[in-house]
C-alpha cells in the first residue's frame, strides 16, 4: 500500500492549528495550543512554531479581539454609508457634496434606517425631511 506524500512542518503545524480554532472554550484552546507547542519543539524548529501557532494564543487575547471587533464595526460603518448613498444617487440623481458629507457623517444605526427608507424617496426633498427629522 502506498504511503501519502509526506507533509512539511508549515502543513501540519497549519493543520494543527486548524484544529485548534475549532475548540469553543478559550482555556481549553490555550491550553491545548500550549502543549502542540510543548510537543512540536521535539520535531519542529522553535521558529515555525512560534510562526504557525502563536497566532492561536494571538486570536485569543482581549486586544485582538477588540481590534477584530473595531475592524468588522468599520467596515460595516463603510459598506453602508456606500450602500445608502449608491441608492440615493439612484433614486434621487446627483447629490450635492454637502449631502453626501452629511450622509457619509451619519452612524451606522441611521445608516442603516436610511437605507431602509430610501426606496420610498421620491426626489432629494424626501431626503432633506428625512435628515431634519431624524
Amino acid at each position: 500500500m502506498a504511503r501519502p506524500p509526506s507533509k512539511t512542518p508549515e502543513q501540519l503545524l497549519s493543520q494543527v492549528h486548524q484544529r485548534l480554532q475549532t475548540i469553543a472554550d478559550p482555556n481549553q484552546r490555550r491550553r491545548t495550543t500550549s502543549g502542540c507547542q510543548l510537543l512540536a519543539g521535539l520535531s519542529f524548529s522553535r521558529d515555525v512554531i512560534q510562526r504557525l501557532l502563536a497566532m492561536s494564543i494571538l486570536e485569543d487575547s482581549s486586544v485582538y479581539q477588540y481590534i477584530v471587533h473595531k475592524g468588522l464595526e468599520q467596515g460595516r460603518q463603510q459598506e453602508a454609508c456606500t450602500l445608502a448613498l449608491r441608492l440615493l444617487e439612484r433614486r434621487c440623481g446627483t447629490l450635492q457634496p454637502a449631502q453626501r458629507a452629511t450622509i457619509s457623517a451619519l452612524p451606522l444605526e441611521r445608516l442603516e434606517a436610511l437605507v431602509d427608507v430610501v426606496l420610498d424617496f421620491q426626489g432629494t426633498n424626501d431626503l432633506l425631511r428625512w435628515l431634519e427629522q431624524s
